[in-house]
């Protein structure tokens, strides 16, 4: 089974968007949003959310949610 990382705002499913470099909550009729393959990655990804959005990364809290292949969520 392989593992993969799914962000998460204030316990809500989010995605981190490359070409804004933010984290953003996952739409409810969009996309299902695009799995981290590293808990690293994660980490990575959310250090470039603080430092380019300083002022809106302290209004919410960081987390990931961790999904096994084969899981559902």
């Amino acid at each position: 089974m392989t593992t993969y990382y799914l962000h998460t705002l204030d316990g809500k499913p989010a995605e981190f968007v490359p070409d804004q470099k933010t984290i953003c909550f996952v739409t409810r009729y969009g996309s299902a949003g695009v799995l981290a393959t590293s808990l690293r990655q994660i980490r990575r990804e959310q250090a470039i959310d603080q430092k380019e959005n300083p002022t809106t990364s302290k209004d919410f809290e960081y987390g990931y949610c961790r999904v096994r292949d084969g899981d559902s969520l």
